[in-house]
């Protein structure tokens, strides 16, 4: 049977081994202008100018990153035009 001692080290270890993987580097993405992402639009989302540049001012979002925007356009492009 394990001591108190011994199960104290085995937690202490366990939560040392969650603090290393949470402390792993994360490369951050970039962020981008509207503009600029706007002036991309058709490399980086298949969509003509226009389309980001509304997507985003209806977002109201001024920076962001491309994933993001991705994300923002995608939902925009399929909305129901009324």
């Amino acid at each position: 049977m394990a001591t108190a001692k011994e199960k104290t080290t085995t937690a202490e270890a366990t939560e040392a081994e969650k603090v290393t993987t949470k402390a792993a580097p994360v490369q951050a993405e970039s962020v981008y202008t509207a503009e600029e992402l706007a002036d991309n639009a058709g490399n980086l989302f298949g969509v003509r100018t226009e389309c980001v540049a509304a997507a985003l001012k209806v977002a109201g979002i001024k920076e962001c990153t491309v994933s993001k925007t991705k994300k923002i356009v995608e939902a925009f492009m399929k909305k129901e035009v009324k």
